[in-house]
């Protein structure tokens, strides 16, 4: 019947002690850590315990898997749990997501888990109110006062293509970079006399190429009134940003004049990229 719940088995493989752990305190989430893992979870997903069903996947839940992350990344600043940078293709069910916080947060109290949990709601109704009115804002803006309007909400609030919550989520991941190297270095001065902005590799030149023609963009606008120039100006540095950061190591970069030197070309891409969205009045997130 409708009523019955979903069979989320997927067959064939042993189980672990993980795997027995999660089913157990899923059945029975009463006091122990992995039953306080589990009604945390619960509590990011605003879902019932019962319904964590470890090899569900995250689609499972009342929201995507792309909120899911969102949420789960938001931890490392507050919990000091370091996502990995494949977290994206390494949790696809929620069992994933356990297994990855069973052993970080077992001795962490619960009552500092539900305080953070209450927070992290708060904190993600103030991001849905931002995105939200920056994504009519910017639909309303890119696009050519000539041409022709079409107001949709699942194109507006896309986080791919030209949007604002693409152009956001790009400024929040740079600032993402620095508290990450805030806390392996210590808060790193990228603009001391002895470091050197350094574009060696391609797409740092590429970035560093696009970054220059910031005042030019301006100038078209205040020239002839077209703030959709502005806003493509904006997608194209997001684009080339992303491929920067997918193709040059910036934490992990071989020695240290490169990564301050990657470092400060993000943080110049940052301010690029919050000025550019100030000025079309749309807030730029430290962490979406």
């Amino acid at each position: 019947s409708g009523d019955e719940e979903p069979d989320w088995q997927t067959g064939g493989g042993p189980t672990t002690d993980v795997d027995t752990a999660i089913a157990s305190a899923t059945a029975d989430a009463t006091d122990d850590s992995t039953g306080k893992v589990i009604r945390f979870v619960a509590r990011l997903a605003n879902v019932p315990v019962e319904s964590i069903h470890p090899v569900a996947p995250l689609t499972s839940l009342n929201a995507d898997a792309l909120d899911q992350l969102l949420t789960i990344m938001q931890l490392e600043d507050e919990l000091g749990i370091s996502v990995p940078n494949d977290a994206v293709e390494r949790f696809q069910t929620i069992g994933d997501i356990l297994e990855f916080l069973l052993p970080k947060l077992a001795e962490v109290d619960e009552r500092t888990l539900e305080r953070f949990a209450q927070r992290s709601s708060l904190r993600r109704s103030l991001i849905a109110r931002a995105v939200g009115i920056g994504a009519v804002k910017y639909a309303d803006l890119c696009r050519d006062r000539t041409g022709d309007y079409v107001f949709n909400w699942d194109n507006m609030l896309a986080f791919q293509g030209n949007t604002a919550p693409y152009m956001m989520y790009a400024h929040a991941r740079i600032r993402s970079i620095y508290r990450k190297a805030a806390e392996r270095f210590g808060e790193p001065d990228v603009y001391a006399a002895g470091v050197t902005l350094r574009l060696e590799h391609e797409r740092e030149l590429a970035l560093g190429l696009r970054l220059s023609r910031f005042r030019e963009s301006l100038d078209a606008v205040a020239d002839d009134l077209t703030p959709h120039v502005l806003c493509t100006y904006l997608f194209e540095l997001a684009q080339e940003f992303m491929r920067f950061y997918e193709s040059c190591p910036v934490l992990a970069a071989p020695d240290e004049p490169t990564r301050l030197s990657r470092m400060r070309l993000c943080d110049i891409t940052a301010r690029t990229l919050r000025l550019g969205l100030n000025l079309l009045g749309i807030e730029a997130l430290e962490r979406m």
